[in-house]
Parts: C-alpha cells; sequence; structure tokens
C-alpha cells in the first residue's frame, strides 16, 4: 500500500496531538520540524544560513546587550539601528555595514525595554524610566537624539498637595518657583509646572496720528471693548496678533467720513484663543483727532515652566516654556492655589509607548498613570494642552477602567486604535463624523482578556499579532464586522510544545519562553519568535490559504533581539547572535538565490524532519495501533541535492540511507529502499547536514502491515 503527504502546511505539531487522527490536519503536520521552513504553498525549504556583519556595540554578557529597530523611510531606503548601552549605529542593509554612530541615552537594564514609532525622518522613542526622546535622520551620516518637549501638558489629575501655594518670582535668567508646605524633590527636574494667576483687566486709551501709529497692546483672554470719541473723520483699525506680536491680522475696519451722519463707534467681542494680543490704529482726515478707548475685561492665565534644578522641597529653578508661546510675563510675588504639574517625569515616570493615529501622537502607560492614554492635538504633535471651551482638534485624556497595574505597554493603529495590557486587550475609537476622535467624542471598550507580555504586537495578514502574557503562546486578533469587535484566535496552541516541553522525567524542561518577534512579509509570511534558551521559532501564517505552520530553529549559538527590514526585493531578517563568547550583529541569507546554508561562514547546522504515525490504510480504516513497517520511500523535490532518510525508530541513524536528487527547476523524484522493521510508530525522519539545497514538495512512502 503506498500513501502520499502531499503538504506540510501545518508545521511541527505538539505530541499532545500526536493521536488526534481524527483531525484533517493530522495527515499535513510533522512530529518535528527543525531548521526548515514552511513555505506558503505547504512545501518545506532548508532554512538559509545567517551572515556575520560584524561585533556588535556591545558584545561581551550573557544576555543580549542590544536592541535591533528598522528605520523604514521607503523600500529603498532603510537603516537598521543597534541601540546599544551608551551607544547607537546605524547598519545600512544595502551595504551590511555601519553607516553612522552616536551617542544614545539608555542604560543596558533598559534597553530591551525601549519602544518607537516612526514618522518620516524621525523615530519616537519611549521608555518609563526615560524621557520621551525623538531620533532625528538628517543624512545617511548623521544622526541625532532630541528631547521631546509637549506644550501646555499633559497634567497630573491631582498635584497631591492641598492648600499649597505656588509663588513665582524673577531668579537670574529664569525663575524661582517657591512652594509654600513644601513640595518638591530631586527627581521632579525636567517636569513641567502650569501656574495660573488672575490678570486685572486693563485699558489703553490713545488718540490718532496721521502716520497711523500704533496704540499699546493689550493681551485679551476674555471680553474687548473698543470706543471712539470725538467729532472726527478718519479711519480706525484694531489688529490682533497670536504669536506675541511677530505677526498681526485685521479684527475690524472702520471708515467715518461724515460726522453729521455718522457716529462714534463700539465695538465689542471675546477672545478664545490663548496668548492673543491686540493693537489700535488710527488715522484722522480731518482737523479732529480720533479719541479711543481699548479695554481688555480680567481673565484667567496660566504660565508653563519646566524644572530646571532642584534647591530644596520648598524651592526649584525654572524656565519658561516658550514653545507655548506665552504673552507677557508671569506675575511675580503672589501666590496662587491655581497650580499644577506635569504628568511625565521624576516618580511618575514616562510614557512607555507611543503610536500615531488620526493625526495625532498617542502616548500611554506611565508608571504613575498605567492606564492612560495622551492624544496631543490634530496636526500638532507636541501640544497637550486643552482650550476653553474644547474643540475638536483638542488634546484628549482617557483613563481605561480595567485593574491592570502593570498597565498600556504597547499601541497599535489599525481603523482603530488597539491598547494592549498584561490583562487585556482595548479597542479605542471614535464617535465622531467617520469614527473621528475628539474631546467629546471618543470610546474604550476591552475587546478580550488574553492579557500580553510587553513585546511590540505586529500586523499581518489582517490581523494584530500578541505575545501572552506568560510569554508560551502567540495570539491573533481579528475584526469582525458582525460583533464590530476583535476576537483571538490562538495561533500555537496545536504547536504549543515550542515553548516548553518536558522531554526528560528528572528535568522540568529547557526555558522556551517568547523573548522577541520580528515578521518577515516577503517573500513567505514568516513570523520569527527568539527563545529563551537562545533558539528560534518560525510561522508561517498564510490563513486564507489554511497555512499556520510553526518550525524550530537552532544554531551554533545564541539568538537574541531580532527585527525585519525591507531590502530592494525581500525583507530581511536582522538578528544579534552570541557566537563563541561574543555578541555578533547577522542577517538571514536570502532565501531565493539558495546559496548559503551554513551559519557566519563557518557554522554548519542540520535541517531535518520527522514524521507522524502512518493512520490510514486505503479503505480509510485506522492502522495507529497496528504494526507497520515501511520498506521503501519516494521523495518529491524540487531544486535539490540530496538528503538522508532512516526509519523514524532509528534514534542512532545506523540505518541512514542517501537519497541523491539532479538538481532542476521542477519537480524531480526519487526512491530508495529503507532497512526496518515493523513498529507501530512507523515513520521516517530526514535530514540533510551539508551546505546545499533542498526543498521537499511530497513524500510517499510504501506501508506493509503485519497480519
Amino acid at each position: 500500500m503506498r500513501m502520499l503527504q502531499p503538504s506540510f502546511s501545518r508545521g511541527e505539531i505538539s505530541p499532545n496531538l500526536h493521536a488526534r487522527v481524527d483531525l484533517s490536519f493530522y495527515n499535513i503536520g510533522l512530529a518535528s520540524l527543525k531548521n526548515f521552513i514552511v513555505l506558503p504553498q505547504g512545501v518545506i525549504t532548508r532554512r538559509p544560513g545567517f551572515v556575520s556583519l560584524g561585533t556588535a556595540a556591545e558584545a561581551g554578557g550573557e544576555a543580549c546587550p542590544v536592541k535591533l529597530i528598522p528605520f523604514v523611510y521607503n523600500r529603498e531606503d532603510t537603516i537598521v539601528i543597534e541601540l546599544a548601552p551608551g551607544t547607537a549605529r546605524m547598519w545600512q542593509p544595502s551595504s551590511g555595514a555601519v553607516a553612522a554612530t552616536l551617542e544614545a541615552p539608555y542604560p543596558a537594564e533598559d534597553i530591551e525595554g525601549v519602544k518607537y514609532v516612526q514618522m518620516g525622518n524621525e523615530l519616537i522613542l519611549t521608555h518609563r524610566n526615560h524621557p520621551v526622546r525623538r531620533l532625528r535622520r538628517r543624512s545617511l551620516e548623521d544622526w541625532e537624539f532630541i528631547e521631546f518637549e509637549p506644550k501646555r501638558g499633559p497634567w497630573m489629575p491631582d498635584n497631591g498637595a492641598d492648600n499649597v501655594t505656588m509663588t513665582v518670582n524673577a531668579a537670574g535668567d529664569g525663575y524661582r518657583l517657591s512652594a509654600s508646605g513644601g513640595y518638591f524633590d530631586a527627581a521632579m527636574v525636567g517636569r513641567m509646572v502650569e501656574v495660573t494667576f488672575t490678570i486685572e483687566g486693563l485699558t489703553a486709551q490713545g488718540s490718532s496720528t496721521t502716520d497711523g501709529a500704533y496704540s499699546e497692546a493689550l493681551e485679551v483672554g476674555a471680553m474687548w471693548y473698543l470706543r471712539t470719541h470725538n467729532s472726527w473723520t478718519g479711519s480706525i483699525e484694531l489688529q490682533k496678533s497670536l504669536d506675541n506680536g511677530r505677526n498681526w491680522v485685521r479684527v475690524r475696519r472702520y471708515e467715518r467720513r461724515d460726522t453729521s451722519s455718522e457716529g462714534n463707534i463700539e465695538y465689542a467681542g471675546s477672545e478664545q484663543e490663548r496668548n492673543v494680543i491686540y493693537r489700535v490704529t488710527a488715522q484722522h482726515s480731518g482737523s479732529t483727532a480720533i479719541a479711543y478707548t481699548l479695554e481688555a475685561t480680567g481673565f484667567l492665565k496660566s504660565y508653563v515652566f519646566r524644572i530646571t534644578e532642584f534647591e530644596n522641597e520648598f524651592n526649584v529653578t525654572a524656565i519658561e516654556q516658550r514653545g507655548t508661546d506665552q504673552a507677557g510675563s508671569p506675575v511675580t510675588g503672589v501666590a496662587t492655589l491655581d497650580w499644577r504639574i506635569g504628568a511625565w517625569g521624576g516618580v511618575s515616570g514616562y510614557p512607555s509607548c507611543a503610536v500615531f493615529y488620526q493625526e495625532r501622537l498617542v502616548f500611554a502607560g506611565s508608571r504613575g498613570e498605567p492606564q492612560t492614554i495622551w492624544f496631543s492635538g490634530t496636526g500638532d504633535y507636541a501640544n497637550f494642552g486643552v482650550s476653553d471651551p474644547l474643540k475638536d482638534d483638542d488634546p484628549i485624556t482617557i483613563t481605561l477602567t480595567g485593574e491592570d497595574y502593570d498597565g498600556i505597554h504597547s499601541l497599535v493603529a489599525m481603523s482603530d486604535m488597539l491598547a494592549f495590557t498584561s490583562s487585556g486587550e482595548w479597542k479605542i475609537t471614535g464617535t465622531g463624523d467617520a469614527g473621528a476622535v475628539s474631546p467629546i467624542a471618543i470610546t474604550a471598550h476591552q475587546q478580550s482578556n488574553i492579557g500580553s507580555a510587553p513585546i511590540q504586537p505586529i500586523v499581518a495578514g489582517g490581523q494584530v499579532i500578541i505575545t501572552q502574557a506568560r510569554r508560551m503562546a502567540v495570539e491573533g486578533l481579528q475584526y469582525l464586522f458582525e460583533i464590530d469587535g476583535y476576537r483571538g484566535t490562538s495561533l500555537s496552541i496545536l504547536s504549543d510544545h515550542i515553548f516548553g516541553w518536558k522531554t526528560d522525567e528528572a528535568s522540568d524542561g529547557a526555558d522556551k519562553r517568547i523573548r522577541h518577534m520580528a515578521y518577515q512579509q516577503i517573500p513567505d509570511s514568516l513570523l520569527w519568535l527568539s527563545l529563551e534558551d537562545g533558539t528560534a521559532a518560525t510561522c508561517t501564517i498564510q490563513q486564507e490559504h489554511g497555512v499556520v505552520a510553526w518550525a524550530r530553529h537552532e544554531t551554533d549559538g545564541f539568538i537574541g533581539d531580532m527585527t525585519c527590514v525591507p531590502n530592494g526585493a525581500q525583507t530581511e531578517l536582522w538578528a544579534a547572535v552570541r557566537r563563541g563568547g561574543a555578541w555578533m550583529i547577522e542577517r538571514l541569507a536570502w532565501r531565493l538565490p539558495e546559496s548559503v546554508f551554513v551559519d557566519a561562514g563557518e557554522y554548519t547546522y542540520e535541517s531535518s524532519l520527522e514524521t507522524l504515525r502512518v493512520n490510514l490504510d486505503s479503505q480509510g480504516g485506522s492502522l495507529m495501533a497496528a504494526k507497520k513497517f515501511i520498506p521503501r520511500i519516494t521523495v518529491f523535490a524540487l531544486r535539490s541535492k540530496g538528503i538522508w532518510i532512516a526509519p523514524k525508530g532509528d534514534a542512532g541513524r545506523t540505518r541512514g540511507r542517501y537519497m541523491k536528487f539532479d538538481y532542476a527547476p521542477g519537480m524531480t523524484e526519487n526512491n530508495i529502499q529503507l532497512d526496518g522493521g515493523f513498529d507501530r510508530d512507523a515513520g521516517v525522519q530526514i535530514w540533510a547536514e551539508n551546505e546545499e539545497p533542498l526543498t521537499i514538495l511530497a513524500i510517499s512512502p510504501v506501508i506493509t502491515v503485519a497480519n
């Protein structure tokens, strides 16, 4: 009896399923698959070798000391950023060389936790222990780190200091902020403080000139009034400036030609913008000057400062936050209870993640407010101050209600924005026109309670892929129209043994939890995962074709962080690998040339598979418990040279036979006789250990069943 396994599109499946012959995927799965890649068509091919590019910037230590970050301006202009303690290096995929090196602000213990999001020629880098930073590329060889400075917020909901007044006084080139009850500590250096004063009403009186001179400028934050007096002819114009007097625009112009039929003017209005100043210019045409009065009523005025130096618990030195274009000078020497402190910095920490969504820069998950999400103003990525009254493009702050003390660790922007915590997944969406978010049109709903580890989610194949909180499973979140939400599906349930399996009664098993994740989209839609024990795993994802196939990968070394970046016609996998005691930067060779099947130029590796137990006979009955013998097998291959084959039960491979192929662009085949015996666990093991290509399309064993 001859059988055929025409596909391997389920890859290596868990030993928990080795008796589940009732499942349809049993006949397209394998008992083991190592250093092979399952292609979307269901065939398997040897993974190409790693090519060593050079020593990592920080080469020592057992744990991976670097983080690899993709920088993609377009598919022809890409960089792999190697972030190391105190250093960043820019690798150019097209040449495989370092194009630039600069100082970086992160110590060794925080490298792995750095998150990033890109916009144009800048990366926004976040970490709960460090201020948000921008990494800007000016040219291939010219990069710089810049601290991200938010304007006018965001603010803590409660400054934690009841009945403490704040007083501002000039001090050198800056100001001294004084807290009446003692409030400050050294960790507050860098944080913003907003102090609000009552600005008294002001009046400017003047008269016209023949050359149109301007009146004194008044800051307006509420109502304004303009009145004229006398019997005059000529013109008067009211102007305002939104940038502290650099540019002026006309508010109203009035001309009076006939005093008998036209009276004096009395205009009134209100100002809702911040930091606006008004002035008047008047020019008479007759003999009588135009007398006028410009009046601004009192209002509340806020000034934003950034703490630069800690003196003691009562006093700090600060500078004015000029990015807000504050008009006038702060009120000094007056104590006020109306003040608040910035949400980021010191003990409260900084955002852990960021994303761009609907033309807003969104941050989330500081230590002090782990469940809070901050949206910038629309198109104004540094602005976190709201208007009074609110406007649709104002910044937004929302706090998720889930009881998750670890907080939000990742954000993903799709048509909705998704937030991820260790206990659940949330959808944040707008309720305005076409789903737009605004301060009064935003909602958050928990989608599932899967919970995820702080490993950056990946968007692939129309779903968001996350690592389960214990780092021993992979889940896919897909949008379902019928529920208008996202539902999770396990991608690893059929192969969960890859992330932890006990093979020896006397041991606890190797620690194979997931550490890093990367997505190699082209050519094979591969999800790569590096594991705690230094090995790796791949999952080929083509769910629309029924392919979710796992394989294990090993090398003579320890695989650390990894990332993927476009380079020409393919997406490249880059990895930090420890070899011979030193960490190296390596990239996986391209698969299609089929020319590199050795790691780092010197480490050969074995690609192997083992089939599941033969189950069905020609009449569809079960052979699971029957003793079987495979005397001969045919292997269908493509662009291959040769393989070794032995019975599945031959642990020492003493009965291995070598099968040769004629390398050809189309399918070729060969068959070989096996030297085995009857066994209930009948099957074969196939391996290649040379430096030659191998792609297996199908296998067809001949089965003899014992009476």
